[in-house]
């Protein structure tokens, strides 16, 4: 009896170390893909970028893919892979010819090349129509972030303090 108890232990052990790793592997792909846009971004970029916000950006986009057919020009400016020419362009596009149906298709439209369309393939999805909305389970998948700034001044301004009577004299 003591022996199968240890060798439940171990057993759990073993399965929980698989879930972190698995865990790690997941995020260190996101990681990957995030370092390539990144590159590929400050490469082709004059002006001063803010990493921290790209970076933001750009995991949420992988976390929760854009539709790019009802991507409006905000988001698409957001994730700053897309010159306006081409999010013009992909807009005149799907308005003439329809949504797009799959990655394939993306070549198609001016000012894309197969290479940038592989690159924001994990970025966006191809759904002709919206997706019907189920609230059953949202709660679990659902994720959520606060961003809160504080700044304050520790020492009292010296301009704010009691000036004492004797200098007042």
């Amino acid at each position: 009896m003591f022996s199968s108890r240890w060798f439940a232990v171990f057993i759990f052990l073993a399965l929980a170390r698989m879930t972190c790793l698995h865990g790690q592997e997941y995020y260190s792909q996101r990681a990957v893909i995030i370092e390539d846009l990144i590159e590929h971004i400050a490469r082709n970029t004059v002006e001063d970028l803010d990493y921290q916000t790209l970076f933001d950006n750009l995991f949420q986009a992988l976390e929760k893919p854009l539709n790019i057919n009802t991507a409006s020009r905000e988001d698409l400016e957001k994730l700053q892979l897309l010159t306006d020419f081409q999010i013009a362009s992909l807009h005149r596009y799907i308005g003439e010819n329809g949504p797009l149906l799959t990655i394939y298709e993306l070549p198609q439209v001016y000012g894309f090349s197969v290479g940038l369309a592989q690159m924001i393939e994990p970025l966006f999805t191809f759904d002709a129509a919206p997706r019907p909305l189920v609230m059953e389970g949202q709660k679990h998948r659902s994720s959520h972030q606060l961003l809160a700034r504080v700044s304050a001044v520790l020492q009292e301004q010296k301009g704010y303090t009691d000036i004492p009577d004797s200098a007042l004299a």
